[in-house]
This record gives C-alpha cells, sequence and structure tokens, in this order.
C-alpha cells in the first residue's frame, strides 16, 4: 500500500521543487583561457552569439559563457536558482566563483529572497575533459526552488530504496514502511495545484524529520561517522590547470553547501590545494579560512600533497609533513593529528615513526581495499613501526567514493555486524576530482541516520571520528609489518626516466642545503638561499604525487613533470654552486698545474674515485694531495685539447673538503695497484675474479678477499631478462602475477670489448639488440679498492609493454631477503608458502636489497630503480618497462595509443659482494654512496675547515643538515640504519650555544645537554632524531 501511494504522490512533490522557471537562451561564448572573463567590466571582444541548447567541445578545450539576467516581478521574493546543464564547469556570479556546475550539481542557489530587478551577471568556465565527443550545454533557465519539496523527494525516495533492500522480515522492513505511509498521509488528501499542497509538503517533511528523531530512540549497536569530501588527484588525467580548476570548483561547492546546511563539515586534504586556492581563487580562500576558523571545514591536509609512499625517500616524506603542517599552521592557526592518504600504493613500516614524530596520531587510507591476493584483515589497529611506534589506523569498509544512500550505509553496516559491541566506522562519501558532495546525500543525511534497519549515523569529520575510536582501542590488534599493497606493482617501475629524476632532485637538494649549512657559517649568506630551496622542495613533492611520481598520469603532465624536476635541479644547483663558491678560494691554475677540491656532504669520510679534465698540454702527470702525498690516478681519455683522468682519495672527510693538484710531469707514476688482467670472458682485478659466458653473463665472481664464490654455479648473473607485460588492467599501474610466464627472448648479444684495462679501474663494454630497435650499452666497471661492480646502462628502450630485469642467483640461500626501505629495512621471505607471501612478487625497494647467510652475501645498489624481487636465491632488479599511457577517460580498463618510456634511459646499478651480513659491511652507507658521490670543485677551501660534526657510529646516518625553517638555528636529521639500540656521540667542529631534539616539524621537544662540544645521544632501533642547532658568534 505505501509504494502504491509513494508512486503515485512522489511524482508531484518532485514537480513542486521547481514551481518557476525562465528559460536563459541568448549567451555570448569563447574558447580560451581567458584569465579575467568572470568580471563584471570585461570586454567581450570577438565573442560569438550562442543560443542554448549549443554543443561545443572536443578534446581539452576550455569555453567561457556569459550572460546576465534583471530578476522579473514574478521571481521578486522567492529563492532562486541558477540551472545549468554543462560537464565540468565553474559558474561566476557578480565577478565571483560561486560554485561548481557538473552532472552532480546542476542547480546553483543565487538568492534566499530575491529582490525584483536585481542584476545578476553569469560567467561560466567549462571544460570539455580529453574525449573526443562533443558536449552539450543542453539547458540554462533561472528557477525558483521549493528546497523542502526537494529534501522531502529525496527522502522519500531514500526510504523507498531502503525498503527495496531490506529483505522480508529483516528488522526495521515494517517500521520503513509504516514510517513512508505515515509520512504520505499528510500529502495524499491534498490536490497537488491547489494553494495548500505548499504547506503540506512543509508538514509531511516536518513530521518525517520529528518521527525519526524522537520515536527511534531505542539503542542500537555501532556507528557511522560520514565524512564528506571531494579527493582531488594532482595532475592524473589532467595537467596542473585542470587540478586548480577542479580546486576552484569542488571548493565553491562546498561552500555553498557549507551554507545551506549547518549540521555538515567538510574535509579536504593536500596542503597544495589550499595554497592553489589561495593564489588562483582568494574570494575563495576567505571563505574557507572563515569556514576553518568556524570548526566546520576540515583541513585533514597533514601532507604537501598525497603523496605516494614507495619512491619518496624518508625525507622527501618528512618535508611533505613539514611543509604541509607548516602551512595549516601558518594559514590557519591549527594543526591536525589525522593523515589522509587514500590512494598511494603502500605503505612502509617507518610510516608510524615518521607520523608520530610529526604530531600524526591517527591514519586512514581506502587504498587496502584493493588487494589482489588477500583481503586485509582489520578494520581498525594499531600499527607498530620499525622503531616501536604506535600509530591508530582506520581502513573505511568501503572505497574512497562510498554514496550517503541506504544501499552504501548497509554495505558499511555488514562490517560492525560482527561484533556484539562494535567500534565506529568511518565512510566517507563525495564524488573524486573537481564534484563532491552532492545536495541530494545532505538532505537525506538527517533521516538516515536514525531510521529502522540501518546503523545509527551521523555527519563528522576525521578529528570527531577518530576522537571516539580511540576511546575504544585499547583492544585493538597491533600490525608490526609494512602495509603493502597487493596491487599497482608496476608503479615502482614505469617511467623510469622520473624515478631517477626523483632520485636525483633529493640528492640535489641534500647537498645544497649541506653547502648552504657550510656557508651560513661565514659572513655574506643569502637568506634567499633558503627561501629557494624552499620552493624547489615544494615543487618536487607536488611531483611525487600518487600519480605523478608512479608515473600514472597522461603524456602532457609527465611532461610537465619532467620540466618540474628540471627546474628544482636547477634550483638546487644554483644555490649549491653559489654556496660553494664562498667556501673556496678560486682557482689559480697554471699551464701545467690545476687545483682540485673535493667535497663530502655525507655524515662519514669515505674514499672515492674522482674524474676529472685538464688541458692536455704533457706527456704525463703526477697527482698529490694538499699534504704533498701523491694519489694514486690512471689515465682515462686523451684528445688533442684535453685529458681525463680518475683520482683515487683514499679519504674525503664527513662534511669536509680534501684538495688536490695535477701537474704536469715527463712520464705518469704506475701505481702498485695489483693484479689486474682484462679480457672479453676474464676479468680479474686486486680483489675480484669474474668470469663471463658467450651471452655476456656472469658465469663466476669470485671474491679473493675471503676466498667465496658469489654466484650459484650453473647460474649467470646479470642475465637481462624480458618479459610480455600487458596487465588485465591498470596498465600503467599494475604488474600481473602472470607476467614470469611471458618470457621473451628479444635480446642479442652484439660482442664485448675491453675499454679500461686498471691500474684503477678496469672497464668491460657488452653491447645487446633487439629486432624493434633498442639497444642496451652496459660499461661493467671494477675497481682497484672495492669490491664492487658497477654496471652502467645507457638504454635505447623501443619495446612496447615489455617488462626487462636484471637477475642475480647467488650462492647462498637465506629465508629472507633484505630490502631497504625509508629509515630502516623490511625483511621479506624469498619463498613463499602464504598467500599473503606470494603476492609480493614485486616488492618496493629504496637503494638496496640483499641475501647473506651472515657469512657471506651480495646487495644489489641502484640508483634510481624502485622494484625487486626475490625467488629463492635469485635476487632480481626492475629495470624497466613500457606500458601505454593511461586513458583520460577510464585508465582503468583503456589506455591511450601511446607507450611510455620510449626514450633513452641512463641508469646504473651494482653488485656489492661482502663478508658477514648487511650490517657488518654497512650496505646502507655503500648505498648511500652511491647515490651521493663526491662533488668537484676548482679552488681550494678557504681555510682547513674542521667537519660542521662528526659521529662516532657507523650505523647512525644523518639524511639532512639544513637551515631551520624559521632561520634561527640549523637542523640535524639523524637515524639508526642497522636495527640496534645504539649509544652514540656527535663531536661539534664549532661548539653550539645551544641544542635542542625537536620533532619533525621543527618544534622543540627538548634541551640536550653538552659536554664541551660533545653531545650524547641514545638512539632505538631504526630511530629517527632531529636536532635543532643554535650557532655562536661568527657562526651564528
Amino acid at each position: 500500500m505505501a509504494t502504491e501511494l509513494l508512486e503515485q504522490i512522489l511524482p508531484h512533490v518532485r514537480k513542486a521543487i521547481f514551481p518557476r522557471r525562465l528559460p536563459l537562451l541568448d549567451w555570448r561564448m569563447k574558447v580560451g583561457n581567458f584569465p579575467e572573463a568572470h568580471l563584471v567590466g570585461f570586454k567581450e571582444k570577438g565573442w560569438s552569439d550562442v543560443r542554448i541548447p549549443f554543443d561545443w567541445g572536443k578534446n581539452d578545450r576550455n569555453i567561457w559563457f556569459r550572460s546576465s539576467i534583471r530578476i522579473p516581478e514574478e521571481f521578486a521574493g522567492k529563492t532562486i536558482a541558477l540551472r545549468l546543464a554543462l560537464p565540468d564547469a565553474l559558474l561566476y556570479v557578480n565577478g565571483a566563483p560561486l560554485s561548481g556546475v557538473d552532472p552532480q550539481h546542476c542547480e546553483v542557489l543565487l538568492a534566499h529572497k530575491a529582490r525584483r530587478n536585481q542584476d545578476f551577471l553569469f560567467a561560466v568556465e567549462a571544460y570539455s575533459d580529453r574525449s573526443d565527443r562533443n558536449h552539450q550545454f543542453g539547458t540554462a533557465e533561472l528557477v525558483e526552488v521549493n528546497t523542502t519539496a526537494r529534501a522531502l523527494t529525496n527522502n522519500l525516495n531514500s526510504l523507498h530504496e531502503l525498503e527495496k533492500l531490506l529483505e522480508h522480515g529483516l528488522p526495521g522492513l515494517s517500521e520503513v514502511r509504516e514510517l513512508i505511509r505515515r509520512t504520505l498521509i499528510f500529502l495524499k488528501y491534498f490536490s497537488p495545484d491547489g494553494e495548500e499542497y505548499p504547506n503540506a509538503i512543509v508538514r509531511a517533511l516536518s513530521f518525517l524529520q520529528s518521527t525519526v528523531a524522537t520515536e527511534y530512540t531505542e539503542v542500537r549497536q555501532g556507528s557511522i561517522h560520514l565524512v564528506g569530501q571531494s579527493h582531488l588527484d594532482v595532475a592524473r588525467l589532467g595537467r596542473l590547470q585542470e587540478t586548480i580548476r577542479k580546486c576552484g570548483r569542488s571548493f565553491s561547492t562546498a561552500i555553498r553547501q557549507l551554507e545551506e546546511f549547518p549540521e555538515y563539515t567538510y574535509s579536504q586534504s593536500q596542503a597544495l590545494l589550499y595554497d592553489l586556492a589561495k593564489r588562483h581563487f582568494p574570494p575563495l580562500y576567505k571563505e574557507v579560512r572563515n569556514y576553518v576558523s568556524a570548526g566546520r571545514w576540515e583541513t585533514a591536509a597533514a601532507t604537501w600533497v598525497e603523496p605516494d609512499c614507495n619512491i619518496p625517500s624518508g625525507e622527501s616524506l618528512v618535508r611533505h609533513l613539514l611543509h604541509g603542517m607548516r602551512f595549516l599552521q601558518s594559514e590557519f592557526g591549527q594543526s591536525t593529528e589525522v593523515l589522509w592518504l587514500p590512494d598511494s600504493s603502500g605503505f612502509p613500516p617507518s610510516l608510524p615513526q615518521i607520523m608520530k614524530k610529526a604530531g600524526i596520531n591517527y591514519f586512514f587510507t581506502t587504498k587496502l581495499l584493493w588487494n589482489d591476493t588477500t583481503t586485509f584483515p582489520y578494520s581498525s589497529f594499531w600499527w607498530e613501526g620499525l622503531d616501536g611506534s604506535r600509530i591508530l589506523v582506520h581502513i573505511p569498509p568501503q572505497g574512497l567514493e562510498a554514496r550517503l544512500t541506504p544501499k552504501d550505509l548497509l554495505k558499511t553496516a555488514k562490517a560492525v555486524e560482527v561484533d556484539e559491541d562494535p567500534a565506529p566506522v568511518l565512510q566517507t562519501f563525495g564524488y573524486a576530482n573537481g564534484v563532491g558532495v552532492t545536495t541530494e546525500e545532505l538532505d537525506v543525511a538527517g533521516v538516515l541516520s536514525k531510521t529502522p534497519g540501518l546503523v545509527p549515523s551521523k555527519l563528522s569529520g576525521p578529528a570527531a571520528f577518530f576522537k571516539e575510536l580511540a576511546a575504544r582501542s585499547d583492544t585493538f590488534p597491533v600490525w608490526k609489518k609494512e602495509l603493502y599493497l597487493e596491487k599497482h606493482r608496476g608503479t615502482y617501475t614505469t617511467h623510469g626516466w622520473i624515478k631517477r629524476a626523483n632520485r636525483e632532485a633529493e640528492r640535489d637538494l641534500y647537498v645544497a642545503e649541506v653547502l648552504t649549512v657550510l656557508r651560513s657559517t661565514l659572513p655574506g649568506a643569502s637568506p634567499a638561499w633558503t627561501s629557494d630551496l624552499s620552493r624547489a622542495w615544494k615543487l618536487l613533492l607536488q611531483n611525487q604525487s600518487h600519480n605523478i611520481v608512479t608515473g600514472t598520469s597522461i603524456r602532457e603532465a609527465m611532461d610537465d613533470a619532467r620540466l618540474d624536476l628540471n627546474e628544482v635541479r636547477k634550483a638546487a644547483s644554483t644555490v649549491a654552486a653559489k654556496a660553494a663558491r664562498g667556501l673556496l678560494h678560486a682557482g689559480t691554475d697554471t699551464k701545467g698545474s690545476h687545483t682540485f677540491t673535493a667535497f663530502n656532504s655525507l655524515s662519514y669520510s669515505r674514499p672515492t674515485y674522482i674524474e676529472v679534465d685538464v688541458p692536455n698540454v704533457s706527456t704525463g702527470w703526477s697527482v698529490h694531495a694538499d699534504d704533498g702525498t701523491p694519489l694514486d690516478f690512471q689515465l682515462l681519455e686523451r684528445t688533442k685539447i684535453s685529458c681525463k683522468l680518475l683520482v683515487f682519495l683514499p679519504d674525503v672527510p664527513a662534511f669536509g673538503f680534501t684538495s688536490f693538484t695535477v701537474k704536469a710531469a715527463q712520464e705518469s707514476p704506475v701505481p702498485s695497484a695489483g693484479t689486474w688482467k682484462m679480457s672479453q670472458r676474464f676479468i680479474e682485478t686486486p680483489r675480484l675474479r669474474i668470469r663471463f659466458d658467450n651471452r655476456g653473463g656472469l658465469s663466476s665472481v669470485y671474491d679473493k678477499s675471503i676466498r667465496r664464490e658469489l654466484v650459484q654455479k650453473g647460474k649467470r648473473a646479470n642475465t637481462l631478462q624480458t618479459f610480455k607485460d600487458v596487465p588485465k588492467e591498470w596498465e600503467a599501474w599494475d604488474l600481473d602475477a602472470d607476467v614470469e610466464r611471458n618470457k621473451l627472448a628479444v635480446l642479442q648479444f652484439k660482442g664485448s670489448k675491453v675499454v679500461e684495462a686498471g691500474p684503477l679501474r678496469g672497464t668491460l663494454r657488452q653491447e645487446f639488440r633487439t629486432a624493434s630497435g633498442t639497444y642496451i650499452v652496459q660499461h661493467i666497471r671494477l675497481f682497484h679498492k672495492t669490491s664492487r661492480v658497477d654496471f652502467e646502462s645507457s638504454v635505447r628502450w623501443r619495446e612496447h609493454q615489455t617488462l626487462l630485469k636484471a637477475a642475480f642467483p647467488l650462492s647462498v640461500r637465506p629465508p629472507n631477503a633484505t630490502y631497504e626501505t625509508q629509515f630502516g629495512v623490511v625483511s621479506r621471505p624469498t619463498r613463499s608458502k602464504v598467500p599473503e607471501d606470494k603476492a609480493k612478487f614485486e616488492v618496493p625497494t629504496q637503494r638496496w636489497a640483499s641475501l647473506s647467510d651472515g657469512k657471506y652475501g651480495g646487495a644489489v645498489v641502484n640508483d634510481g630503480k624502485y622494484g625487486y624481487d626475490c625467488r629463492d636465491n635469485a635476487l632480481r632488479i626492475t629495470l624497466l618497462r613500457s606500458p601505454r599511457f593511461p586513458h583520460p577517460i577510464d585508465p582503468r580498463h583503456m589506455t591511450a595509443p601511446e607507450t611510455t618510456d620510449q626514450e633513452d634511459h641512463l641508469f646504473t646499478y651494482s653488485l656489492v659482494p661482502f663478508a658477514g651480513d648487511w650490517r657488518s659491511a654497512n650496505v646502507t652507507a655503500t648505498a648511500r654512496g652511491i647515490n651521493v658521490p663526491v662533488q668537484v670543485y676548482s679552488g681550494t677551501p678557504l681555510k682547513a675547515q674542521e667537519s660542521i660534526f662528526t659521529l662516532n657510529r657507523a650505523n647512525i646516518h644523518c639524511t639532512a643538515l639544513k637551515i631551520s625553517e624559521d632561520g634561527a638555528g640549523v637542523i640535524v636529521r639523524l637515524y639508526e640504519a642497522h636495527g640496534r639500540s645504539t649509544d652514540a656521540s656527535i663531536a661539534f667542529g664549532h661548539k653550539p650555544l645551544l641544542v635542542s631534539e625537536c620533532d619533525l616539524i621543527e618544534r622543540d621537544i627538548k634541551p640536550l645537554p653538552l659536554k664541551g662540544a660533545r653531545l650524547g645521544l641514545k638512539f632505538k632501533p631504526f630511530e629517527i632524531k632531529t636536532l635543532r642547532l643554535t650557532l655562536t658568534g661568527k657562526h651564528k
């Protein structure tokens, strides 16, 4: 009966929503970007007259429409709105951005009580998307709005949906039917065309709302916190300019909804979006700040963007929080305890500590719902990091874009049915990328919050949810591993160029900051350098968004990223060069004498090999340190005008300089570098004996120092393997488990040649080619003072949907392999016995992975690769893959025609044999040294400088030495790298006035006592510590 009555009455209520309409058919239009087209005084020169409906668009078109109206008599005193049928658009009214317009937001409220002859100027900026389809400006009309009729329509629709979803006999079904029937009684006996019908609608809605609030008061288990949001991807399926436009649409729509629904709280992540709004939409940003102050807009923006968490370094993850949290504090006078990362392809086990030391206590993500092999076992749990830090984590039962509908509320409710006294759960709702929450959802939130048949719900925000969840958290389970995503494994490798560019940018910024600190101890340092580096960091962080650095954005966005990262590196290099010039005397070279200075930016001293160019003015050379000690060197190349020398420096001090001079001589001395034998199939160095097969593979790597063979008998190391790589979906993102079955034999070995034969370095050049035009040239380099083998690779990649790996089957068979992660390591099984381990057939890694039996082992180190795997004793590094670009409309199932990575690639990976394990060999230091080489400058230091500080423990590493964000001190970030409790001390070259420990946001925690110029520190395993130094006197 209720259903039949509803079908009779509901169309009349729906018709009453817009009792009066006035079509606006005449508009002015122009295609293009016009920054001032929204202004009242804008001159429409060259614009065309169009009449609605109007077809427009196709691929990547921006278009403006303008029109105006004077409110006629019949609309005076009424609630009025503008209804527009357009794709993604932003409506400006009288020069100010008012609201986003899209298929979910067609109606924009203009005034609650319109005035006769009130003037409105409408300017609409619309975007076509990146499809080839035509778009239509289908409708434009001024309407009178009955918001009560709209709310009643939406609530009756929702109750009717709920009635159909509840199976016969389930609790709440009879109550829902009776609620619908009793509400309709208020309308049943009134004519829809009668004057009393609008009042009947008011009474019906009032009855419905009051009945739900007062009659259904029995205690029901569970609680759903409904968090409205509009997740915005930074330059994913559009360029940054489209992200800016989406920001304007999302923010303006949210503000209008906050005006209309006083019980609603909106949440938005990513500090960058607020920064974009501040720069591009000042009026909107002012309104945002007002709502933030009022507690209605929750800035869940702990990070600069929503970053990928596999590829950025640990220091980069710190900077995301540093710049995000400081932005919140400076702009809104507040911080947040919640980190919201819905889309990263997994989360490292160091993240709990990073969050905790930035003031973050709570974390939520929906991404683990994407797992393709196992179901993550918990919804709410404690996540314990490598150092023992714990963070309260919630994984909402539904994905990011759930709807505030009975269907999705019932889905969420299933998560709480298993417990007698369930903990609260969170459900985000709202469309992503420029759309957001719908008015229909907010209309029904109050009624559905207490309707029988549903778990109680309420409009909320992340902070309120976690406060309630924390009160129930004592008995929650503890997860002590990484949060590995069983999906999107290809993101570790797609677009090889950006992976290396990201690594290089991180390195260049680190070096520039160290040099800036050293230069700041002398007169004449520029404060602008710190600002320049801060801007460069933010640009790098922007490009570490979970779509850009992963290589899963459209081609145009990736092209923009290339320009951005070049700009980051240029800014860092410029600051570094200026700072270095202030630390060095200009070179005073003569015709036969050339002085160079090596600078070590790392926190430990190290030997190094350096290449230098000198004019070709002599048949021989000699090289001496600044104290006159002769140094080993090797002539690499001689041309008519110059000579290239390789110089070995046995020790470059931490944060310090070492000078050496190259002088002309009648002949060059021959270093006593030990045995060297070089041929195409056999190499012997002072450290190693290596044999090659007839296909270029390493059949033997024998370590002479401990008499051990590193390569498994009968196998070949550095075997280049190719596979057909066509994932079932999400081609740019995914790497499927069955890729191993699709092995290709496309690489042909074309031969090898000895190009250097010692005494410091030997090099064998190998070449591989394919029928498609790919060629790979590897310079296999070996050295006289280290057992490391470098594979310096130059690749012209022309393969499509092809995966390239390098395999190293080692002669050890431990149960676990060790992989570097941010601020620590991860141990993963080499033999998969359970589904969780089988899903890890490709894993994220930072700079190295290793196998060791405790007595001997080897590591594979990289300078910009992030995907590894290990099966039994075969350690493999993923070098390249070439999926097609994402399709801008349907990236899950479709692709663009272009293939990624069709370009020249330069990268180096290294095989590092070692005695003992990765700790005793300090593989982390070796890998860091490879990634942050010693810098070389002409000239000599201004004076003999002590290191700013030195560390007495090899397992304590420095990841940042920088000027503090407030400019009042120096920040030092250290971490324990071997997973061992450690008592360490720092010896300062110049005693600081004060030293304090601070958090990652550079807020002081406590002062630390100095003993003379030394500071003692106790580290827990993998602990991060951040210090603030206040320098004295001329070093201030």
